[in-house]
Parts: C-alpha cells; structure tokens; sequence
C-alpha cells in the first residue's frame, strides 16, 4: 500500500513539470592519484606520466600500445601517410634544444644522449602538451631541431586547438581523450600487473574527467533547458531544509533543551541537567530517497575519559532498549547511544511530536542515568 501523501495541496506548475522529466544522473568524479597529490591539471606531471607509458624499458606492452594508438591517430589525420618505424623505440621527456627552449616528448627511432648529439632518426614523432596554458610555444623550432626522415609535431590538447599559421603541415592537433580512447580500443595487452593496470585506470579518468569538466555535458545542458524549473526545485530543498530545522527548534523547546551548531546535516541538542552530555540529531538523510533521522547521545569536555563507566552504567541499567549502545571515541567526544528513525510521510507533518516521542521513550531514561553517573564521578 503506497504512503498516503502530505496533506497540503501545491499547484506549482514548473514543480509538477519537473516530476514529468527524465532527470540525467550527474556525473561524479571518482577521486584517483593525481587529486590526491594535487596535480589534476598539472601539465608536467601528466607529460611525465605519458613518458611511462611510452618507456619501452619499463613497459613495453604499454609503450607499444600508446605508440601505434598514436600512429594510427596521426595517419588518419594526414593526406598522405608517413612511413614511420618504431622498431628501436626511445622517448624523450623534456628536451632540451639548441635554442634553450624544451620539448615535453619526443618519441624516436633510434636512442640518443640527453643532448640529442648529431643523430640523425628515422622516424620521430615531437609532442608538445596543453592542458590549461595558453600556447606561447616555438613549435616551428622544435620541429627543425629534430633530425629524422620521417617526422611529424603533435599539439595534445583538452579541446581541439587550431594550428598556428607558417607551420600546418608541420604539426596536427590531437586531442588527449582521442589517443586514450584509441588505447583503450585496441584491448589491454594480458599479464600487466596490478599497479599498471591501477596507473592506467587512474590516468584514464583523471583524463576524461578533466575534458568532461569544461564541456557541455548532456547532464549541464538538460539544467540550462530547465534553468527556471529547476531553481525553483532548489528553493523547494532550501524551503524543506528550513521546516526541518524549525522542527528541531520546535523539538527542543519541548525537550526544555537547547539548540546549537550550523552544519547542513545535524544539530546538536543540550540539556541543563548535565553540562557534558548532549544530543546530536543527523537529519540530513531526511533529504534524500531514504529518508531517517539519527540521534546520538554524546559525553564530552570533562565526562569524556569517563565513557567506559558510563557505558557500563548503561549495560547495568538495561538502558539498551530501545537504543543501540555506541562505543566510539574521538579526541573530543565520544558516543553512548544512537538510534535511527525513518519517518512516514504522515509523521513528517508533526516531524518535531515525532522525534520528542521517540526521544522520551527511548533516550530520556539513559540520558538521566549517565546524568547521574557522571555527577558522581566529577
């Protein structure tokens, strides 16, 4: 049998349009190794870890994957194709040239010094790597300072970036999720092991996440279709919010109690009879498909290194009812009890009766229990 629903009528018309509406699920960014170390967006930690991949020492499955994923990128690109081999594959990161200036990567045919002495190649392939920084780069010379028969320059970018006038022919525009995309179409090479396979995934989202995040998403655009309906959606949480905690306010006048803290998703609840207990009340759930209500009884300040006897009293007591006991302990507050309501749409009319009901009959008597205790060991 389905709830039966809040009694007040609302005619809202954009409100009801909405509930009409398949809602796309917005998209959630998984956090992976780059957030972690702060480098989401940093170009040289994500050339440095192109430059693993690409390492033939170190990974030659993937080197050889990454390699003919951009080979093949490349060809589809041009008019008429390069006979490039990779046979002898090196790569370069950060390359310095004659000039001064430095090449993010260059992959080649044949292995050289750091200084790139008079070696002729027969093949190489000169990346340069965007992510947020404006172009200011010597592309032209960075291409004349490789010597090799069959060569081409690569600007990888986020989003397609034209190329600068005197050197197309030069260098192609290659976006980042096209070459990882074509990895990743080709099929994993079997046996990598457990951190590469870690290493690949991390990088793969971190990559697509960062393109996601500027682009017009479907998810961004059905919000810019429905701008006012959804604001008005916005509000109506906002509004729900509100009567929640008026609610609470309404709940501890009742209590005889106090109301304190400005967190979205709990309050806490004081009483006069102790000075080191108190109430949290987790209401954020109330919000969301499941909604409940979570109430913690707390010993603090001075009570703090006396929960393993008031836990006891508890037990003792039989205070454990209608409550779950709760042994958990921080530096500045420690559980007793906690027990987790879950409202009918009819008890969220009176959500304040609700809560002091369930309050009275299952937290009270423990409450002035640990009350007690804790004035005789204070």
């Amino acid at each position: 049998m389905s709830e039966t629903p809040l009694t007040t009528p609302f005619y809202d018309k954009d409100l009801i349009d909405i509930l009409a509406l398949e809602i796309p699920e917005p998209p959630r960014h998984a956090v992976n190794f780059l957030d972690v170390s702060g480098c989401r967006y940093h170009e040289g930690t994500i050339t440095y870890i192109y430059a693993y991949f690409l390492d033939r020492e170190r990974n030659p499955k993937l080197s050889d994957l990454f390699v003919q994923s951009l080979q093949e990128l490349i060809q589809s690109k041009l008019k008429e194709p390069i006979p490039f081999e990779f046979d002898n594959l090196s790569c370069q990161l950060e390359y310095t040239i004659p000039s001064g200036n430095r090449i993010d990567l260059i992959i080649s045919s044949t292995p050289s010094d750091r200084f790139w002495s008079v070696i002729k190649h027969h093949s190489a392939i000169v990346i340069e790597n965007k992510i947020l920084s404006p172009l200011k780069n010597e592309l032209a010379d960075y291409y004349r300072s490789i010597e090799a028969d069959n060569k081409i320059g690569v600007l990888l970018t986020l989003h397609p970036h034209p190329i600068p006038t005197g050197i197309n022919g030069l260098f192609i525009n290659i976006l980042h999720h096209e070459w990882l995309e074509k990895v990743k179409s080709k099929g994993l090479p079997s046996l990598l092991t457990t951190n590469e396979y870690v290493y690949l995934n991390d990088f793969f989202n971190n990559m697509s996440q960062i393109t996601n995040v500027s682009n017009l998403t479907p998810e961004i655009k059905f919000f810019f279709d429905h701008t006012n309906k959804i604001l008005k959606a916005n509000a109506l949480l906002e509004a729900t919010r509100e009567f929640i905690l008026a609610q609470l306010t309404l709940l501890a006048g009742k209590s005889e109690g106090k109301l304190s803290g400005s967190n979205d998703t709990f309050r806490y609840m004081s009483k006069k009879d102790s000075a080191y207990l108190y109430f949290t009340i987790v209401f954020g759930d109330l919000l969301t498909t499941d909604p409940k209500v979570t109430i913690y009884l707390e010993v603090y300040a001075k009570g703090l290194k006396h929960q393993p006897e008031l836990l006891e009293k508890l037990r003792k007591e039989c205070m454990y009812q209608n409550i779950k006991e709760n042994k958990f302990t921080d530096y500045d507050y420690a559980y007793l009890a906690d027990q987790t309501y879950r409202p009918s749409k009819a008890d969220l009319e009176d959500l304040s009766g609700y809560l002091y009901a369930h309050l009275e009959r299952d937290f009270m008597a423990a409450y002035y229990v640990a009350a007690k205790c804790l004035d005789s060991l204070l």
